[in-house]
């Protein structure tokens, strides 16, 4: 189940306000954000129906894609806006991701992604520095770490 085109405008508009990110199609680390954002509001109760797999850069969808590629075509501004759930904790997931960088949102997009299959705390940062093998095991620990402090991470 994907959500509508209003719903992805109405979040697009959301980060906007909220100075998290002002999204721009022509730019590629902008359409990359974007895809990091999606992802991770899922686990702050906003879950847009998008399916993701795992990316170069961390979490992907390629249907999102697809709908901002749409969005584009008729003018992100032009569509209804429509109300986001209220079940979406929409301060912690500003105050975790705001001013964030792009390789901070890889890695922990990519560690969210593997907690979908394990809940063991020293195999994520195996499996994850497998995959993202030029972030520093340090770095990776830092990034799981503050996610598992924002609640939405729960280990074993």
């Amino acid at each position: 189940m994907v959500v509508s085109l209003s719903m992805l405008t109405s979040f697009i508009e959301f980060l906007r306000v909220k100075g998290v990110h002002d999204f721009n199609l022509k730019d590629f680390n902008s359409r990359l954000k974007l895809q990091k954002y999606v992802f991770i509001a899922k686990f702050f109760g906003l879950d847009m129906g998008y399916k993701f797999n795992r990316y170069v850069y961390g979490a992907y969808s390629p249907t999102l894609a697809n709908d901002y590629y749409k969005l584009y075509e008729v003018g992100v501004g032009s569509g209804k806006h429509v109300s986001l759930n209220p079940e979406f904790d929409s301060e912690g997931f500003v105050k975790l991701v705001k001013g964030r960088n792009k390789e901070w949102l890889e890695v922990a997009s990519t560690i969210l992604l593997v907690s979908e299959k394990t809940s063991k705390r020293d195999r994520i940062v195996e499996i994850v520095r497998e995959i993202k093998s030029k972030f520093k095991e340090g770095y990776v620990k830092k990034v799981l770490s503050e996610l598992v402090e924002t609640g939405i991470l729960k280990l074993s």
